[in-house]
């Protein structure tokens, strides 16, 4: 935090000389703006990040066309603060902003549009807009398969993302789907008794309760009970999930 004040300092000074030396459109001002912004953002002061970030815009639109890639940026920029002040309306409007101008930059910069499929759905699943946000995960998806090695962890990322999505959407089959592509790229790049195959495993398990699949369920739940304890502290309370999913599958099958 400190260095962070010390590089605001800085740039506050930069930027006093600089708004009253160069024209308002100037370049040089536009990259202060930025860097202010930015840090605001990682202090999480997000009202001064979006004051600063709105002055980029404005400077930029003085000066550049109104697509121009740099644009897109700050349009980016802009949505990530409104989203980490809980605004997803809002920020799903500059997502959009963003995602016009990436769609009809030449080259198309893959790696941009990505991002920017991600975040919109990112924001729609923050306010339950399923079936929207699972649309954008799976464009996502589809440039993530053309550019990315198979066995890539952004890979496994977006593939439990659009799990998830299933999940609300109460589509199971589909969900265990797509937890089955995380979990077979996670043990190809995860220690064999990592936290995160604990999780997936136990999503797997739990959909398989959800259809009634108890013998099912009781083999991935103990699998994650068995890799919980390896990889997380006795007091963890995702070990303490894992164990009560386990007893409860256990008694549905003793019961039976």
């Amino acid at each position: 935090m400190a260095e962070h004040s010390k590089a605001l300092e800085f740039y506050q000074k930069a930027v006093e000389i600089q708004e009253e030396s160069l024209p308002s459109n100037h370049a040089h001002l536009t990259f202060t703006y930025n860097n202010i912004g930015s840090l605001y953002a990682s202090m999480e002061d997000y009202p001064k990040a979006l004051h600063f970030y709105q002055k980029v815009q404005e400077t930029q639109q003085k000066s550049l066309p109104q697509d121009h890639p740099y644009m897109a940026v700050t349009y980016s920029n802009i949505a990530l603060v409104y989203e980490s002040m809980g605004e997803y309306s809002t920020a799903l409007k500059f997502h959009h902003q963003a995602l016009t101008i990436r769609e009809k930059s030449l080259p198309l910069n893959l790696t941009d549009l990505a991002a920017t499929y991600s975040n919109i759905a990112r924001a729609h699943d923050e306010i339950k807009e399923y079936s929207d946000a699972l649309q954008f995960y799976e464009k996502t998806l589809e440039i993530y398969q053309k550019t990315l090695p198979p066995n890539d962890p952004e890979l496994a990322g977006a593939y439990n993302s659009i799990a998830v999505l299933y999940v609300h959407l109460e589509r199971h089959s589909k969900a265990l789907e797509f937890y089955h592509k995380t979990l077979e790229i996670e043990q190809q790049y995860l220690p064999l008794n990592h936290s995160a195959l604990a999780s997936t495993t136990c999503c797997i398990g739990m959909i398989h309760k959800k259809m009634g699949e108890y013998s099912k369920a009781f083999e991935f739940c103990e699998r994650a009970v068995e890799i919980g304890e390896h990889s997380l502290s006795e007091d963890d309370c995702y070990l303490a999930f894992y164990r009560k999913q386990f007893d409860t599958i256990q008694k549905k099958l003793e019961s039976a």
